[in-house]
């Protein structure tokens, strides 16, 4: 490990300084808690001596970050570099990360780790990082996926080695450069972005999902077709994949194949039964196919169960009634 100083880092909402012995109280909240240290290799803690003992080691054999919220200076978790190798010319370290529940879901994880990774590569001059994730972990998974990390290989039979070097890491700069220039309406620029990191990493499925996004707002749904399709067969997760199944089973209703268009969307509204907006495109396609009562039947029940008009909510029970008997004459 070089002797460095650490220098306190900053995102738009998080605050990071090294971990200090006053933390103890929240590191031991923290690591008190069984959800947290579920994929971790320790126990939960039952002391303040043991949450000492952590601080201490984080502090002699690493860099430890303290993880707060800059609005009101929460403390949240923690996030660091650990085992330092020196390969040949190159410097490796480890990577760890944590976060208290509350938390998970709101992007601080990745927030903190992008400027954390930014610091060991300009700042303690590391060459390449790791980080060790329990198979069965697939939220850790994908946020070390968004930050550019490719899986290495497997240890012990259920860790997963994922590595980035500088490379991966700048790449991943492009990668939020070209979804600001979509985002901004240079999708054109945003396109030739897309087409320049698959011809690197033709089989990185995140890629391929915003390659296809971006021809279909381009208005080149054929082409977007071929990336959506093998971006689905790579392996998306959780948000991805939703919006590849969106986006694919939409395109496949615009360009007339409808039937295509109907399973798809049948077996994301299996997958994703939460998600409503499947529904509605769903009805879009069995219009398309002459299925119009199904359709109806469908956008009706959508309508009854999420509309927060007075009006729409005091026919509720009348709207889902009729919903299937549209065709049905009363005597």
């Amino acid at each position: 490990m070089r002797d460095v100083q650490y220098p306190i880092l900053h995102t738009e909402r998080l605050r990071l300084r090294p971990l200090e012995p006053e933390d103890r109280e929240d590191v031991f909240r923290l690591f008190s808690n069984p959800e947290v240290t579920r994929f971790m290799d320790i126990e939960p803690l039952v002391s303040l001596k043991e949450a000492d003992e952590i601080i201490a080691l984080t502090r002699s054999s690493g860099c430890r970050y303290a993880i707060f919220d800059r609005e009101n200076d929460t403390f949240m978790g923690t996030c660091g570099f650990h085992c330092w190798v020196q390969d040949g010319e190159r410097e490796r370290a480890e990577m760890g990360y944590d976060l208290s529940p509350e938390y998970w879901g709101s992007g601080y994880m990745p927030e903190a780790l992008e400027e954390l990774m930014k610091a060991g590569f300009e700042v303690m001059k590391l060459d390449e990082i790791e980080a060790h994730v329990e198979q069965d972990h697939p939220r850790s998974q994908k946020v070390l996926r968004r930050l550019g990390f490719r899986e290495n290989h497997l240890r012990d039979g259920h860790l997963v080695v994922f590595r980035a070097g500088r490379e991966d890491f700048a790449g991943r700069r492009t990668f939020r450069n070209a979804v600001t220039l979509r985002q901004s309406g240079n999708a054109e620029q945003s396109r030739e972005i897309w087409l320049s990191l698959l011809a690197e990493q033709p089989e990185q499925p995140e890629i391929l999902y915003q390659t296809a996004w971006t021809h279909d707002v381009l208005g080149l749904e054929k082409e977007a077709v071929p990336y959506y399709e093998k971006a689905i067969s790579l392996g998306l997760q959780d948000e991805e994949l939703a919006g590849a199944m969106l986006g694919l089973g939409s395109t496949y209703r615009t360009l007339g194949r409808y039937e295509d268009a109907k399973s798809l969307l049948k077996q994301a509204m299996e997958k994703f039964p939460e998600r409503r907006e499947f529904s509605v495109f769903y009805a879009m396609a069995l219009y398309n196919l002459g299925e119009h009562a199904a359709a109806m039947e469908e956008l009706l029940g959508q309508l009854a169960e999420t509309s927060a008009d007075n009006g729409i909510q005091a026919y509720r029970k009348a709207i889902a009634f009729y919903a299937d008997k549209l065709d049905q004459v009363w005597d």
